[in-house]
C-alpha cells in the first residue's frame, strides 16, 4: 500500500463533496461481496491507492 494519510484526506474531501469515481465504485462493490456497509471503505482504499500511483512525489528518488 503506497497511499498515506494525505491521500486518504483528499479522498475524504472528495466524498464530502459527493464525488465518486464510477469505475472505482464498481470495483469497490465487487470487492465488498454484497456487504453494503464496507463498500465505502473499499472505495476509499482504491481511490487513495489510485491517487498515490499518480503522485509524482512518490516516484522521486532521494540521494
Amino acid at each position: 500500500m503506497q497511499a498515506n494519510r494525505f491521500h486518504f484526506r483528499k479522498v475524504i474531501e472528495e466524498v464530502d463533496k459527493n464525488f465518486f469515481d464510477p469505475v472505482l465504485m464498481q470495483k469497490a462493490q465487487e470487492r465488498s461481496q454484497g456487504i453494503d456497509k464496507i463498500v465505502l471503505a473499499h472505495y476509499m482504499i482504491l481511490r487513495a491507492e489510485d491517487m498515490s500511483s499518480r503522485d509524482k512525489l512518490s516516484l522521486r528518488r532521494f540521494p
